[in-house]
């Protein structure tokens, strides 16, 4: 999902990916350090603010993210092929409203 991510949004800075992706900070830390070993991530710091590191992906990690979103196109119209519009815009806000619920629990202690 970081690939993913990236994909859509290059530049972004760790603590909004790590918002975006709902994993802990420790989980999104040790993902990207892989990412970066395997050159498909690279931190860069932030022009405005030293302190801040964004994120970028290399040619190697974009090629990766357009393999996994084209992947992930196929599939999303090979699931829905069956439904209507109507279906699929009735799933969409059934899903939307479950993702607030969720977003909505409280952390576990």
């Amino acid at each position: 999902m970081t690939l993913v991510a990236l994909g859509k949004e290059d530049g972004l800075e760790q603590r909004v990916l790590h918002e975006r992706l709902g994993v802990t900070s420790p989980t999104l830390t040790g993902v990207i350090d892989g990412l970066v070993r395997l050159r498909y991530v690279e931190r860069k710091l932030c022009p405005g603010d030293a302190r801040v590191k964004q994120l970028f992906l290399t040619a190697e990690g974009r090629t990766l993210s357009s393999g996994i979103l084209e992947q992930i196109a196929l599939y999303q119209s090979w699931l829905l092929d069956d439904f209507t519009l109507e279906e699929i815009a009735q799933l969409h806000t059934l899903l939307q409203r479950i993702t607030l619920k969720l977003e909505a629990v409280p952390a576990l202690q």
